[in-house]
C-alpha cells in the first residue's frame, strides 16, 4: 500500500504543472484564486519531492531507477490527466454558454436599439406630416393668392411707409388709431 503511495509522486508533479498553468491563466482576472493555485502548486511539488524520499527510504525503488515510472505511478498520471481534461472541458463549456449570453444580451439590445430608431424615425415622420398639413389652407378659407391683384390694390412704398398722412385726425390731434 505504501508502494502505491510513493509513486504517485509523478501524478502530483503533473498536477503542480496544470495549477502552475491556471496560475499563470488567472493571476489577473482572478487574484485570489490565483494565488491559491500557486499555493497549492508549491504544496504538491513538495508533496512530491517528499514521496520520493520516502520512497526511497523506504525501499520501493532506488536512486538509479526512481525515474522509472510504476504501474501505481501511471494509473495515478491517468486520474489527474482525466481530471485535468475534465475540468478543461467543464472551463470551455462555461466560457461557451457565458459567449452564447453575451451574443444573446448583444442581439436583443440590438433588436431594442433598432427598435427605438424605427419608432423615433416613424415621430420624425409623422411629425413633419402633421406640420405639412398645418401649413396647408384649409378649404373652408379663402386662399389670398388666388385673388387677382389690380394696381389700384397694391401699395406702393411711399404708402406703405406713411400710413398716418391718409389717416383721419381726431379731434384731440393724432391719426385716431387706437394704441
Amino acid at each position: 500500500m505504501t508502494e502505491i503511495l510513493y509513486c504517485q509522486s509523478p501524478a502530483l508533479f503533473l498536477l503542480a504543472v496544470v495549477l502552475l498553468i491556471c496560475f499563470l491563466l488567472r493571476r489577473q482576472a482572478h487574484r485570489v484564486r490565483a494565488a491559491l493555485d500557486l499555493i497549492l502548486c508549491i504544496l504538491l511539488l513538495i508533496g512530491g519531492v517528499v514521496l520520493y524520499y520516502l520512497g526511497i527510504y523506504g525501499d520501493c525503488f532506488t536512486i538509479h531507477d526512481f525515474w522509472q515510472i510504476r504501474t501505481s505511478g501511471w494509473v495515478g498520471l491517468g486520474v489527474v490527466a482525466a481530471g485535468s481534461v475534465w475540468h478543461l472541458c467543464k472551463v470551455c463549456k462555461r466560457g461557451v454558454e457565458r459567449r452564447r449570453t453575451e451574443r444573446a444580451a448583444r442581439q436583443t439590445e440590438e433588436a431594442h436599439r433598432q427598435a427605438l430608431e424605427s419608432a423615433r424615425r416613424e415621430a420624425y415622420e409623422a411629425g413633419k406630416a402633421d406640420a405639412a398639413k398645418e401649413r396647408q389652407p384649409s378649404p373652408s378659407t379663402p386662399e389670398t393668392s388666388a385673388l387677382p391683384l389690380t394696381p389700384a390694390d397694391a401699395v406702393s412704398p411711399e404708402r406703405a411707409a406713411a400710413p398716418a398722412a391718409d389717416a383721419p385726425q381726431s379731434p384731440a390731434g393724432g391719426t385716431g388709431q387706437a394704441l
